[in-house]
């Protein structure tokens, strides 16, 4: 009869795979995201659809104060998905873009119908920073920078001058 015995604390005990990529890690040590039995990488999980889907349920949660999301917003969650054919990730780059580069209002809203009508605003905002940050990664700086310091000495006060109490008690 073959016993395996494994030692307490042995790095063995808490090594999964993750469902998406495949890869081996330790559950205790790295952040990852229980899906049923099986355990996946946080950042894996934000690149799939349900990632993004739970992703921008938090922000909801977190720009209109509430604990749970109002079927409201999941009907218009459901209707920008499958109507629209907006992504899930774009809905939620769609309010970020409202909330916090126009600095929009989320307390006078009732759910995130302004998504249908600045989504094209937002989706032309990003491609641009897209855009931006290409052509700063395409930018080679040819001459040396140099920095030039001038050190400005500190003003001198005048002193004043001093007077010799001899010579005032012989006057």
């Amino acid at each position: 009869m073959y016993i395996k015995y494994f030692q307490l604390g042995s790095d063995n005990l808490a090594k999964v795979k993750c469902l998406i990529c495949g890869n081996l890690f330790d559950k205790d040590k790295e952040s990852n995201i229980k899906v049923s039995n099986r355990y996946v990488h946080e950042k894996c999980f934000y690149e799939t659809e349900q990632g993004h889907l739970l992703q921008l349920e938090k922000y909801i949660k977190t720009i209109m104060s509430v604990d749970k999301i109002t079927p409201l917003i999941k009907r218009q969650i459901q209707r920008f998905h499958e109507e629209n054919k907006y992504s899930y990730n774009g809905i939620f780059l769609t309010l970020k873009y409202f909330y916090e580069v126009k600095n929009g209002d989320p307390h006078k809203a009732r759910g995130i119908g302004i998504v249908e009508y600045v989504y094209d605003d937002a989706k032309n905002y990003y491609e641009q920073l897209q855009k931006v940050a290409k052509n700063i990664d395409n930018i080679t700086l040819t001459k040396d920078l140099t920095r030039v310091f001038t050190i400005i000495s500190p003003l001198r006060k005048n002193k004043k001058q001093k007077i010799d109490l001899s010579q005032l008690e012989g006057e």
